[in-house]
């Protein structure tokens, strides 16, 4: 999976802090420096800083130079509120999914019940990462999308938003329901080690169906979210009497 090289940059300069290369309360080298230190742009530089600076490690002042100010990123919770398909473009927009290449499956047994799919049913599986504006990883996304949508690939990265958006604008198939289903589960080896965890570790699964007027399933999505990760928020009002 392909990795924006602000982001890789990022990951390395994390690691060197938390190391205590350099340590709390040091000066991180120029932006000119590091540039040059390891062979990219100063434009690269500047949006991996700008990570480390969201993630509390360091605080940037003009004239002073660039200082660190946390070994580990504070703890944060990434949280969503869902209300509408407006909150949900919101949440896709403000956060950043990065999706492997298509792989053919057919939708038997259980992954049929998951998703909400006819036995036997062809579909693309695309699998990927989704992080905060930061570069936190918040949870591990599986889309489910009709074979006929499959030139949607090329439009992925181009902009954010969600997929469902894009096949609404390239094909003219408007989704008129999103059914969605949450339960806890605990994060298998493999899942938690994409995320950064341990094995066993609490976690939301948020599955998505997005549905064409008549009921035809065009999108499914399977989501997990680590509980210290992210929190899901809803708003639940009365209906009142005319």
């Amino acid at each position: 999976m392909h990795r924006p090289r602000y982001r890789a940059l990022a990951e390395r300069l994390r690691a060197e802090i938390a190391a205590g290369r350099p340590p709390v309360g040091a000066t991180l080298p120029t932006e000119g420096e590091l540039a040059a230190t390891h062979r990219v742009s100063r434009h690269t530089v500047r949006e991996a800083l700008r990570c480390l600076a969201e993630l509390g490690l360091i605080s940037r002042r003009q004239g002073s130079g660039t200082h660190v100010t946390a070994a580990r990123p504070q703890a944060s919770t990434y949280r969503q509120s869902l209300a509408s398909l407006a909150d949900l473009l919101q949440y896709a927009k403000a956060t950043r999914l990065h999706l492997g290449p298509a792989e053919p499956v057919v939708a038997r047994g259980r992954l049929a019940r998951l998703i909400g799919s006819a036995v036997g049913r062809a579909w693309l599986r695309y699998a990927g990462l989704r992080c905060d504006a930061a570069g936190t990883p918040i949870g591990l996304t599986e889309l489910y999308v009709d074979p006929e949508f499959r030139d949607i690939e090329r439009h992925f990265g181009e902009r954010p938003g969600a997929v469902y958006e894009l096949i609404e604008e390239a094909f003219g198939v408007a989704v008129d329901e999103i059914r969605q289903e949450i339960d806890a589960v605990t994060l298998a080896p493999r899942q938690a080690a994409k995320l950064g965890l341990p094995a066993g570790r609490a976690a939301l699964r948020i599955v998505r169906r997005y549905l064409a007027p008549h009921g035809r399933l065009l999108q499914a999505a399977v989501n997990l979210h680590p509980a210290e990760r992210f929190s899901y928020v809803m708003r639940i009002r009365r209906e009142t009497s005319r």
